[in-house]
C-alpha cells in the first residue's frame, strides 16, 4: 500500500503528470487573463452612469451629430460640425459664471512643419475654446484637448468624434463641479492635416496658462483607449484611478524610435514645455480613416464610455490635486490586466535594477558555495551549455519561421493574427522542448531543474543589463519586464539551492538496511545501496526510497513556487507586449510599414514567453508536444496560403485624383496606392474606368515609398463650377533678384498649396504680422477659414536666379457625383478593401510656373 507521501507526491510532486497540469493550467489561465478578458468591454450601467455624475447620453448625442458625415478641415460639413461643438458648449456654459466659450476666427499664423522643417503652413484658426476658471486659479492649469475635424474619407467616429464628445462631457462636468486648477478645453480644428488647430492654439493667450495635458485622439477605430506616451511620472500618476487602466511604455518607446510613423497634438503641447497624456485609440488599424470609422462600427457604447471614463478620472486627478501635477522625470508604466497601473520613474528602476545586478550575484554565489561544502556541486553544473544552446535553437527557429511566412505570405498577419500566433508559439515551445527532452534523454544529468534555474537567472541578469542600458541612454522604459524577472528568477534560484540541501546527492556509496513495516505483511529486512537518490540530510525519516529516477521526483510544492515566481508576472507583461505588438502594429502594413517588425517582435516575444518553462519542461508530458504538432499542421498551411485580407481585415488603399493643367487635358488621372501584389492585380483592375484605358504603375512617393501607386486616365470631376482650368489661378510677380510675389486661389475651397524646384528662405503671407526668415523649405502649405480665398505671398530665395514650382489646390469634400473616380473605387473595389485619402485633397489641380 502506497504511503501518504507518495500519495501526495503523485499528486504535487515534481512528476510528470502533476507538472503538465500545473503548467498547461497556468499558462491557460495566463492566455484568457491577458489576451481575452480586457477585452470583454461592457456598456456603463445606469448606476455606474449616475455614479460617475457625467452626461453621458448627450456624449453619444453629440457623437452621433459629429460622426454623420466626413467633415475634414476644407469641407462645408466642418462648419455644420463646428457650429453644433459651438452652441453645446455656449448652452453648458451660459448657466456657470466660471465658465466661459471664445470662439478663435481671428488668429492666422505662418509656422514651420511641427516635424524637420520639410514645409511651411499657413493656417487660420476656427478653435473652441473654453476656459473654467478653477477656485485656486494661481495653481498651474490644465489642458484637454481634442479635435473636430476627420479625414476627408471618414466620419471620423474614432478619429476624434469619442474624443469630442468626451470633451464636451467633461466641460459640461467641470462646469457644475467647479474644479481647484483651472482647466483649458481646446476642441480644435484642422490637427488631420498637420496638427494645424494645435499649433495655432499655442499663439493664444490661454495657451501660456496650462503646464499638464490630456489629449484626446483616435488612431485606430473603436476598442479600448490606451495610454499612447506620457511625457512625466507626475501627469501619468494621474491615470492610475482610471477604471480600467491601459497602457505601457513600449508603445511610449515605440513612437519615439519611430517604428510607428503617426503624429498626435501630444507633440505640439510637449514642444511648447507642456506635460502630458496622450490618450488614444488603436485597434482595428484596417479601418482607420475609412468609412467604417463609423458608429455602426462601434458594435455598441462601450468604446465611449472608456474613452470618457479615462479622461474624466485623470482630468479630475490633475485639476483637483493641490500638489504638483508636474515634473518625476521620465516614467515607467503599464497596466496589469486592465485593472491597475503601475507607475514609476525611471530613476527608480534604474536603482532597482543596479542593486539585482549587483546582490543578485552576490547571494547566488554564496549559495553555491555552501552547496559546494555540503554536496556536489556538478550536480546543477553539469552541462552547462545545454540550455543556451536549446535557447539558440529556439530563438533561430521561431525567428526563422516567421521569416518563411515572410518570404511566402508576408501579409497573412493582417487579419489572422490568431493563427500566426498560435503557429508561432508552438514553434518556440516545441524547438525548446526537443532538443532538452532529447539531451536529459542521451545523457542524463540528476538536477536539470536547478541547472536550467541558474541558467535562466543568468540570463535574466544580462537581459537587465541591457534594459539598465536603455534606461541610461536613450531613456527606453519599455523593457520592464527584465526587472520583474530578473528578481523573480533570484527568488527561485534562492528556493531551488535552498531545497537541494534536502535532494538525494552522489557521495560514496555505503550499505544501509532500511525496515518498512506494512500491515499486511510481518517485517523484511532490505539491503540499500545509498546512491544518488541518498537525502544529504541523514534523517531517513524524509521517506526518500531508493531507485527511483532522480531527488527531484521527491520534492513537493515547493517547484510550484518556483514555476509560478518565474511565470505569473513575466507571462502576463510578456503576452501584453505580444497583443500590443499584433493590434498597434499589424494592420499598419497596408501604410507601408514593414511587416518584418511584426513577425520579429512576435517571435522575441513568443521565446520569452516559454522561457521559465525551460527548467520544467523535461517532466512536461510528450503529449503537449504533440497537440502542437497538430496545431502546426492546421495553422502553417493556414498562414502560407490563405488570403490575407477579408470585410473585417479590408486592405487599405490611398485615393487622390489629380490634374495637371499644364497637360492640356482637364481630365486628369485618378490614383490608388497600395500593397503592390494586390493593388495593381486585383484592384484597380475591378474598376471600370481603369480597364478603358491604360493603367500605370509605379513605386510609391517619397511619404510612402513602400507602396505602388497606380494611375489611370479618371473621370472628370465636378468640385467645383466650371472647368478645372477655372478652379486655381496663379499670378507671379518678379519684385527684385531673389524675392517675388505670388498669388495664388483656388475655386470653393480653402486649402492650396506652392511646390518650389529649389528652396526657399524667407516666407510672408499678407496678413501676417512677422515674415519667416532662415528658411529651408521647398513647400508652403496655405489654409483659410473662408472660401475661395486669394493667398498672397511674399517669397525670397537664395541667387537670384529663376524660381520655379508648382501651384496647386486641394478640393476634400465626399459628396456623391462629385469625384466619379472616387465614387467608382466606394462601388467596384473588392468587399476587402477600403479607401482613404492619399493627401489633404480627394482632387489635385496644380500648374506650373517660373519667375
Amino acid at each position: 500500500m502506497a504511503s501518504l507521501r507518495e500519495r501526495l507526491l503523485s499528486v504535487v510532486g515534481f512528476r510528470v503528470l502533476p507538472t503538465t497540469i500545473v503548467v498547461c493550467v497556468v499558462y491557460t489561465v495566463i492566455f484568457f487573463a491577458a489576451l481575452v478578458y480586457p477585452e470583454l468591454q461592457s456598456e456603463p450601467s445606469r448606476s455606474k452612469v449616475a455614479k460617475a455624475d457625467v452626461n453621458f447620453n448627450s456624449a453619444w448625442s453629440d457623437l452621433q451629430v459629429i460622426s454623420t458625415f466626413p467633415h475634414p478641415f476644407n469641407s462645408h460639413y466642418n462648419d455644420i460640425v463646428g457650429q453644433h461643438i459651438l452652441g453645446r458648449l455656449e448652452q453648458i456654459t451660459a448657466q456657470y459664471p466660471h465658465a466661459r466659450v471664445e470662439y478663435d476666427n481671428k488668429t492666422s499664423a505662418t509656422f514651420p512643419a511641427p516635424w524637420s522643417g520639410s514645409f511651411v503652413t499657413h493656417y487660420e484658426a476656427t478653435n473652441i475654446l473654453v476656459h473654467v476658471l478653477g477656485r485656486s486659479p494661481e495653481l498651474d492649469s490644465v489642458l484637454v484637448s481634442a479635435h473636430y475635424d476627420s479625414v476627408s474619407t471618414a466620419p471620423g467616429t474614432t478619429d476624434d468624434g469619442m474624443g469630442v464628445a468626451s470633451l464636451i462631457a467633461l466641460v459640461d462636468y467641470f462646469a457644475q463641479h467647479q474644479p481647484l486648477r483651472t482647466i483649458v478645453f481646446n476642441c480644435n480644428n484642422g490637427e488631420e492635416d498637420g496638427l494645424n488647430g494645435a499649433k495655432i492654439f499655442m499663439l493664444h493667450p490661454w495657451a501660456g496658462l496650462p503646464k499638464a495635458f490630456v489629449n484626446l485622439e483616435g488612431a485606430g477605430a473603436g476598442g479600448r483607449p490606451m495610454l499612447f506616451r506620457t511625457s512625466s511620472t507626475a501627469v501619468t500618476k494621474a491615470f492610475r484611478g482610471v477604471a480600467q487602466p491601459h497602457g505601457s511604455s513600449i508603445s511610449s518607446d515605440v513612437f519615439s524610435s519611430g517604428i510607428v510613423r503617426s503624429g498626435t497634438d501630444f507633440t505640439v503641447y510637449t514642444d511648447a514645455g507642456m506635460e502630458g497624456l496622450d490618450l488614444a485609440f488603436y485597434q482595428r488599424r484596417s479601418l482607420y480613416h475609412t468609412k467604417d470609422d463609423s458608429i455602426p462600427s462601434l458594435n455598441g457604447k462601450a468604446a465611449l464610455w472608456a474613452m470618457l471614463e479615462a479622461a474624466l478620472t485623470s482630468t479630475k486627478t490633475l485639476a483637483n490635486q493641490e500638489a504638483s501635477i508636474t515634473g518625476g522625470g521620465n516614467p515607467v508604466y503599464f497596466d496589469l490586466l486592465g485593472s491597475f497601473m503601475v507607475v514609476a520613474k525611471q530613476s527608480t528602476y534604474f536603482t532597482i535594477n543596479l542593486i539585482l545586478l549587483i546582490l543578485g550575484p552576490i547571494i547566488v554565489i554564496a549559495l553555491l558555495a555552501l552547496y559546494t561544502r555540503l554536496g556536489d556541486l556538478s550536480r546543477v553544473t553539469n552541462a552547462w551549455l545545454r540550455l543556451p544552446l536549446a535557447l539558440t535553437i529556439s530563438v533561430i527557429s521561431t525567428l526563422g519561421f516567421g521569416k518563411i511566412i515572410l518570404a511566402i505570405n508576408p501579409h497573412i498577419v493582417y487579419s489572422a493574427w490568431v493563427s500566426v500566433l498560435i503557429s508561432t508559439l508552438s514553434v518556440a515551445y516545441l524547438s525548446l522542448y526537443l532538443p532538452l527532452v532529447f539531451a536529459q534523454y542521451l545523457k542524463p544529468v540528476h538536477q536539470p531543474k536547478s541547472m536550467a534555474l541558474l541558467q535562466i537567472y543568468t540570463l535574466s541578469w544580462l537581459f537587465l543589463v541591457v534594459y539598465e542600458v536603455m534606461l541610461n541612454g536613450p531613456g527606453l522604459g519599455g523593457l520592464f519586464f527584465a526587472t520583474f524577472f530578473n528578481a523573480a528568477s533570484l527568488l527561485a534560484v534562492i528556493l531551488d539551492l535552498g531545497e537541494s540541501f534536502y535532494v538525494p546527492r552522489s557521495s560514496h556509496t555505503i550499505e544501509v538496511r532500511a525496515i518498512e513495516h506494512q500491515a499486511d505483511e510481518p517485517e523484511a529486512e532490505e539491503s540499500e545501496r545509498v546512491t544518488e537518490i541518498t537525502p544529504l540530510l541523514r534523517d531517513g525519516a524524509l521517506g526518500v526510497p531508493a531507485g527511483k529516477e532522480t531527488g527531484e521526483e521527491y520534492q513537493p510544492l515547493l517547484w510550484i513556487v518556483e514555476f509560478l515566481l518565474l511565470v505569473h508576472t513575466h507571462g502576463v507583461l510578456v503576452l501584453q507586449a505580444i497583443s500590443l505588438v499584433f493590434a498597434a502594429l499589424a494592420q499598419t502594413i497596408s501604410d507601408g510599414s514593414p511587416a518584418a517588425t511584426v513577425y520579429s517582435g512576435v517571435a522575441w516575444g513568443a521565446v520569452l514567453l516559454f522561457l521559465p518553462v525551460a527548467p520544467f519542461i523535461h517532466k512536461m508530458h510528450h503529449n503537449v508536444a504533440l497537440v502542437l504538432v497538430i496545431l502546426l499542421t492546421i495553422t502553417v498551411p493556414y498562414n502560407l496560403l490563405a488570403f490575407p485580407f477579408s470585410a473585417q481585415s479590408p486592405l487599405k488603399v490611398f485615393f487622390q485624383h489629380r490634374i495637371d493643367l499644364d497637360s492640356g487635358s482637364e481630365t486628369g488621372t485618378a490614383h490608388i496606392a497600395g500593397l503592390a501584389p494586390y493593388t495593381a492585380s486585383l484592384v484597380v483592375p475591378e474598376l471600370p474606368s481603369a480597364r478603358a484605358t491604360n493603367v500605370s504603375c509605379e513605386k510609391g512617393n517619397e511619404k510612402r515609398p513602400e507602396l505602388v501607386d497606380c494611375s489611370w486616365k479618371g473621370l472628370i470631376p465636378k468640385v467645383a463650377r466650371g472647368k478645372p482650368s477655372n478652379w486655381l489661378s496663379i499670378n507671379t510677380t518678379r519684385v527684385s533678384p531673389g524675392t517675388a510675389h505670388i498669388e495664388v486661389s483656388g475655386l470653393d475651397t480653402r486649402n492650396c498649396r506652392l511646390n518650389f524646384d529649389q528652396p526657399i528662405s524667407g516666407l510672408q503671407v499678407a496678413g501676417d504680422e512677422n515674415p519667416l526668415t532662415g528658411l529651408n523649405t521647398k513647400q508652403a502649405r496655405l489654409w483659410s477659414r473662408t472660401w475661395s480665398r486669394r493667398f498672397v505671398l511674399t517669397v525670397k530665395w537664395t541667387g537670384g536666379g529663376a524660381l520655379q514650382g508648382r501651384a496647386a489646390c486641394e478640393w476634400a469634400e465626399l459628396v456623391p457625383g462629385r469625384i466619379p473616380a472616387l465614387d467608382e473605387a466606394l462601388n467596384f473595389a473588392p468587399s476587402w478593401v477600403q479607401l482613404t485619402k492619399a493627401d489633404d485633397g480627394l482632387v489635385e489641380v496644380s500648374k506650373g510656373f517660373t519667375i
